[in-house]
C-alpha cells in the first residue's frame, strides 16, 4: 500500500487528497474482541496465519485495516473453524486505532445492547502498544435475555510492548535493540516464535500488513516510531533465527503490502517458505481482499490437498475478484454500501503466487544471462537501446524498479535486431558478437519461461492498465532517480546486500553512471496562460509526474508586503504518461477588518459564479482553540455560512455560536520567489466577535453568517499569481531532501501587467539600416515606446544576421513573469551605406566588417584542492579583455547559479570559496572582448566541467 512519510502540514494541506484509494464503510456486519483469554497449547492444528499488522497512517487516518477486519470476520465459516484454524494478529505501528468506536456503532445499528457490545468489544486496540490479537469465529456472550450466543470477535491475547513517549526520536533511539517498533527484527521473532510455540500447525502462513517499498524499501512502516520498518535484510536474519526444523518452511509468506511481487526478494524468502504473495505494483489502500479466501480456507482447512500452493491461489483469485471491471468492489461502490473516495489505482491492481522452490531453480539462468550481459555491454548500440526501451518497464516511477517479463522481451527484441545486423559479417569481433547474442536470447527466453512456471496463479489487473505485460514480479534496474542517493526508494548503495550475482550488480552500476547524465539534464514543465479563457495550465513530462508537486496561489500585494489570500483549486487530468494541471484565475480574495486572509479552496475548475458548489477552508482560532473553518457559499441567502471549526488538537467538530471569537489567519510574505516555497510566511489572526446579528435561518436551521467580506480584484495591478512545478518535492516531505536542492519551474506573474506586455505590439524604429562595419542592434520598442518595459528585466533580445549585409532578425523573449509567453521576432534589412558626393551624386561606402568575437574556452583542470574551494584553470585566450566563470548546483545552471567576471585578461585560473561540502558543483568559462561603444562581447561558454567538494 503506498505510502510517502509525511512531515507535519499546515491545517490548511488537510484538505488535498491522499493518493491512496480509501473504501469508507456505511453498513456492513461488525464484530469485535473480549477480555484477555487463557491459551491452551493443544494438539498441532491444521493452519495458522499470522498477520504482522503494522497499521501506520492506513489506519489512523483512513480505517483500512478496521476494515480489513471487517473483511475477515464476515467470513462464512464452519462452526469448528477456529478450533483448528488460527488467525493470529500482532497490531501496532498506528498513531489510532478505529476498531471499537467503528464496530461499536454498526453493532448498535445491528440491534445489540451496550451491555452485550461490552462482552465483544470490551476495549479499543491500543495504540500505545504494541498487541496480540486472535479470529475467534465461536467467540461467546450473553445476551439481553440470559442466552449464550456465539459470534465472530477479534480476541485480545496479551500486550507486547509498550511505546516510549519520545518528543524527539534520534537515531541512537532507532538503533538501540530495545526500540519498540514494528520495524525492529525483535517483535517480528517474538510474534514468530509465538507463533511456533502457541499455534502449532501443520500448515503455516505469515503475512506482512502495510506499506511496502520492494527490494531494498522494506515493510511496515510504524507510525509511532518516526516510519522505522523491517528491511529485507532484518526480515530474513528475524526468518533464520526463528526458523523450526520441526515445522520446516512457512507453506506461505505474504506481502499485503506494495511492490513486493520481487525475483530478488522472492529468490531471498525461498529458504524460508515454500510459496509467496505479492504484488508487482502499489497496491490500492484496500489491500488484500480476506472474505473469500478464509471462507475457501474454511472449506478445505481438513483437506490434505489443500496446501500453501492452493491457499496462495485463493488469496489470488480473491483479489482478482474483489478489484476486476464490475467486481466486488464496483458493486459495492454501485449498491451505495461504500463510498469512493481518491485517485483509481484499480486497473494498475495485481498480485501474483508464486512457488518459490520453481523460482529458485532459475538463478542459474539468470546467472549465465547477467554475464552475457556485462559482455556485450561494450556494443553500444545494443546496449543504449536496452536503456531506451527500459523506460517502457518501469513499474512505479522513479524506484529503480522494471518489470521483469518487459526487460527479457526488450533483451530478446534486442538480441534479434544485433543478429541480423551482425549476421554474416566476418569483420573483427562480429562473429563472436552474434554467438554471443544468440546464447543471450536463448538465455531470456529460457528464462521468461522458467519464471512463468514458478507462477502458480496471477491476477495482471484490469484490461489495458498500464502493468499489464511487465509480468507478475520486478527486478531491480536504475531508471532516472539519482540511483547514488539515499532519496531512491530503491537505492544504488544498497543494492549489494540484495544482488543475487556479482555481474547484475555491476551491469545495475554501469546503467546507473550512464543513466547520471541524464539525471541532471530536467526536462522543464509545460507552462501556459490562456488570457481569454483566464485558464494557467503546467503539464509535467512523464518522468517528473509522480514525484513532483505543482501549486498555484494567489496573492494581494498591501502595505508593502504579499498576502496569501488564496490556494486555488485545480482540475487535475492524471494519467500515467501525461500529467496536466489546470488553474481558474479568480477575480476575488477574503479579508476581515480590512486584512487580507488565507483560504484554501476546494473544488475542481468552475465559473467564479459557480459559488453554491465551492468549499473554503482556512487556519484559524476559535475562542484560543487553534484549528480550521470551513465555509460555503449559500445560494439561498446569497452570503457565506460556517459549515464548522475543527478543533486541530483534538479532531472535535465545534459549531460557532454567538460570543465566540473567532480569528482567521492572515499570511504575509516579504517577497515571492522560489524561497517562498517553503519558507515560513508571518501569520496573524484577525479576530471578530460573533453577534447575534452573524445567524440567519436556513432551511429551519441556524446558520452562522462569515464575518469576512469578498472584495473585488478587477484584475488590478496589486494582484499576483504564483505557479511552480517543484520536482522531486515528495522527498522534501519524506525529510530526505532540502527545498535549495530540488528543481524548481516557477512563474510568478501580476496578471495586468502580464496582459499588458502579453499584447503590446512590438517594433523597431526602422526596417532598414546602412552598414555600418559594427553589429547593429536597434532598440525594441512596445506600442512605439522604449521604455514601457525593461530590457534585461522584463525581456531579453538576441540579433541574427546583423553583421554584414542582409536580412537580419531580432528575437524577443520574455523575461520573469513573461518567460512563458511566445518569442516575439521583428525582421530589419541592413543595406550598404551611401554618401551625397560633392556634385550631388549618391556614392556607396564600403565598410569593413570587424569580428571581435572570442574563441570558446577550454577548461584545463577543475580540482577540489583547498577546504569548501574549487580552482579552475584554462588555456589562454589570444586578444580578450578578460573571462567569466560561471557556476551552479545543476547542469542546466537553473539552481544557486553565481558568476564572477575576471578582469585580468593574463590570468588563467581562478578559485571560488565558500562552498557547500559534499555538493557537486557545474562549471563552465567564457572570454569577452570590449566593442568599440564599450560593450562586452562573448564568446561561446566553454565545455561543462563538474567538481565534488569533499574537503
Amino acid at each position: 500500500m503506498i505510502n510517502l512519510k509525511k512531515k507535519a502540514i499546515s491545517l490548511m494541506s488537510m484538505a488535498t487528497l491522499a493518493t491512496i484509494t480509501i473504501l469508507v464503510p456505511v453498513n456492513t456486519p461488525v464484530y469485535a474482541e473480549k477480555e484477555p483469554i487463557k491459551i491452551e497449547k493443544g494438539n498441532q492444528d491444521d493452519w495458522t496465519i499470522g498477520i504482522y499488522m503494522c497499521g501506520a497512517d492506513l489506519e489512523s487516518e483512513s480505517y483500512v485495516s478496521t476494515l480489513d477486519f471487517f473483511e475477515m470476520l464476515d467470513a462464512k465459516v464452519p462452526e469448528n473453524f477456529s478450533d483448528n484454524v488460527n488467525i493470529v494478529i500482532q497490531t501496532g505501528g498506528a498513531r489510532k486505532w478505529h476498531f471499537k468506536e467503528e464496530y461499536t456503532t454498526k453493532l448498535l445499528r445491528g440491534g445489540f445492547s451496550e451491555e452485550e457490545i461490552n462482552q465483544i468489544i470490551p476495549k479499543e486496540i491500543d495504540e500505545g502498544k504494541i498487541q496480540e490479537y486472535k479470529i475467534n469465529f465461536q467467540h461467546k456472550y450473553r445476551d439481553d435475555e440470559g442466552k449464550i450466543k456465539t459470534i465472530p470477535a477479534l480476541e485480545f491475547i496479551k500486550d507486547v510492548a509498550d511505546y516510549s513517549d519520545y518528543e524527539e526520536l534520534t537515531e541512537e533511539d532507532v538503533n538501540d535493540p530495545g526500540f519498540t517498533s514494528m520495524g525492529n527484527q525483535k517483535y517480528l521473532e517474538s510474534f514468530i516464535n509465538d507463533l511456533n510455540k502457541n499455534f502449532p500447525s501443520e500448515h503455516r502462513m505469515l503475512e506482512f500488513y502495510n506499506h511496502g517499498g520492494g527490494i531494498t524499501g522494506g515493510v511496515c512502516y510504524d507510525e509511532n516510531a518516526g516510519d522505522d520498518c523491517l528491511t529485507l535484510k532484518e526480515i530474513l536474519s528475524a526468518l533464520d533465527n526463528t526458523k523450526s526444523d520441526e515445522l520446516g518452511k512457512f507453506d506461505i509468506i505474504g506481502y499485503d503490502a506494495c511492490l513486493m511481487s520481487n525475483y530478488e526478494t522472492f529468490n531471498h524468502l525461498s529458504a524460508y517458505a515454500k510459496n509467496a504473495v505479492g504484488s508487482l505494483t502499489a497496491e490500492p489502500g484496500e489491500g488484500w481482499y480476506y472474505t473469500s479466501f478464509i471462507e475457501d480456507l474454511g472449506k478445505n482447512y481438513n483437506n490434505e490437498k489443500f496446501d500453501g500452493r492452493e491457499l496462495s491461489s485463493s488469496i489470488v483469485e480473491a483479489y482478482k475478484d474483489f478489484y476486476k471491471t464490475n467486481g466486488i468492489v464496483d458493486e459495492m461502490m454501485n449498491e451505495g454500501s461504500v463510498t469512493y473516495y481518491g485517485s483509481n489505482f484499480y486497473d494498475d491492481a495485481v498480485l501474483a503466487a508464486v512457488d518459490l522452490e520453481k523460482l529458485n531453480k532459475t538463478i542459474p539462468t539468470f546467472n549465465e544471462l547477467s554475464d552475457n550481459l556485462i559482455k556485450l555491454y561494450g556494443e553500444r548500440e545494443g546496449t543504449d537501446f536496452i536503456r531506451k526501451e527500459m523506460e517502457k518497464a518501469v513499474v512505479f516511477y522513479n524506484c529503480n524498479i522494471s518489470g521483469f517479463d518487459k526487460f527479457l522481451d526488450i533483451i530478446i527484441e534486442n538480441a534479434n535486431n544485433r543478429i541480423k545486423k551482425f549476421e554474416g559479417s566476418n569483420e573483427g569481433f562480429d562473429p563472436h558478437t552474434v554467438e554471443l547474442y544468440k546464447l543471450e536470447k536463448q538465455q531470456a527466453e529460457k528464462l521468461k519461461e522458467d519464471i512463468k512456471k514458478s507462477v502458480i496463479n496471477s491476477y495482471n489487473g484490469r484490461e489495458g492498465n498500464r502493468a499489464e505485460d511487465l509480468g507478475a514480479m520486478s527486478i531491480f534496474y536504475p531508471d532516472y532517480m539519482k540511483t547514488s542517493s539515499k532519496v531512491a526508494l530503491f537505492t544504488l548503495d544498497e543494492y549489494p546486500e540484495y544482488s543475487l550475482n556479482g555481474n547484475y550488480t555491476l551491469y545495475t552500476y554501469y546503467t546507473a553512471y550512464e543513466n547520471g547524465s541524464i539525471i541532471n539534464d530536467r526536462v522543464k514543465a509545460q507552462m501556459n496562460l490562456d488570457t481569454k479563457e483566464n485558464i494557467f495550465t503546467i503539464g509535467l513530462p512523464e518522468k517528473e509526474a509522480l514525484y513532483s508537486d505543482i501549486k498555484g496561489e494567489k496573492f494581494i500585494e498591501k502595505d508593502g508586503k504579499y498576502y496569501d489570500v488564496m490556494q486555488l483549486p485545480a482540475d487535475i487530468g492524471i494519467n500515467v504518461r501525461d500529467y496536466t494541471v489546470k488553474y481558474k484565475l479568480h477575480d476575488f480574495h477574503f479579508e476581515m477588518n480590512g486584512v487580507p486572509i488565507a483560504v484554501v479552496r476546494l473544488g475542481g475548475l468552475m465559473d467564479v459564479g459557480a459559488n453554491s458548489f465551492v468549499t473554503y477552508i482556512c487556519d484559524g482560532e476559535l475562542n484560543g482553540k487553534i484549528g480550521i473553518f470551513s465555509f460555503a457559499y449559500d445560494d439561498t441567502s446569497k452570503k457565506y455560512i460556517i459549515n464548522y471549526f475543527m478543533d486541530a488538537e483534538n479532531e472535535e467538530i465545534i459549531n460557532v455560536k454567538a460570543g465566540d471569537t473567532v480569528g482567521f489567519a492572515a499570511e504575509t510574505y516579504n517577497k515571492l520567489d522560489r524561497n517562498f516555497v517553503e519558507g515560513e510566511p508571518e501569520i496573524k489572526m484577525e479576530k471578530y466577535v460573533m453577534q447575534k446579528s452573524n445567524f440567519i435561518e436556513i432551511d429551519g436551521e441556524n446558520a452562522c453568517v462569515l464575518p469576512l467580506n469578498e472584495v473585488k480584484d478587477n484584475n488590478a495591478n496589486n494582484v499576483t499569481y504564483y505557479f511552480a512545478a517543484i520536482h522531486d518535492y515528495a522527498f522534501v516531505l519524506l525529510g530526505e531532501k532540502n527545498v535549495e536542492d530540488i528543481d524548481m519551474d516557477i512563474v510568478t506573474f501580476n496578471y495586468s501587467k502580464y496582459n499588458e506586455y502579453a499584447n503590446a505590439k512590438v517594433s523597431i524604429s526602422n526596417d532598414k539600416f546602412e552598414l555600418t562595419g559594427e553589429k547593429i542592434e536597434p532598440a525594441i520598442l512596445f506600442d512605439d515606446k522604449a521604455d514601457k518595459f525593461v530590457k534585461g528585466v522584463d525581456y531579453e533580445v538576441t540579433y541574427e544576421n546583423n553583421l554584414g549585409l542582409g536580412r537580419a532578425k531580432a528575437t524577443i523573449k520574455g523575461l520573469g513573469a513573461y518567460a512563458m509567453l511566445p518569442e516575439r521576432v521583428v525582421e530589419f534589412d541592413i543595406v550598404k551605406a551611401k554618401v551625397v558626393t560633392a556634385e550631388g551624386k549618391e556614392k556607396v561606402v564600403y565598410k569593413t566588417v570587424v569580428v571581435n568575437t572570442p574563441k570558446q574556452v577550454k577548461v584545463k583542470t577543475l580540482k577540489n584542492d583547498k577546504k569548501k574551494a574549487f580552482t579552475v584553470k584554462w588555456k589562454k585566450i589570444k586578444g580578450v579583455a578578460g573571462y567569466q566563470v560561471k557556476y551552479a548546483y545543476n547542469k542546466k545552471f537553473t539552481k544557486g547559479k553565481k558568476v564572477k567576471t575576471i578582469k585580468n585578461a593574463k590570468k588563467t585560473s581562478f578559485t571560488i570559496k565558500k562552498l557547500k561540502k559534499n555538493k557537486t558543483y557545474f562549471v563552465k568559462v567564457r572570454a569577452y572582448t570590449i566593442s568599440k561603444d564599450g560593450k562586452k562581447v562573448y564568446g561561446d561558454w566553454s565545455e561543462v566541467k563538474t567538481v565534488k567538494i569533499k574537503k
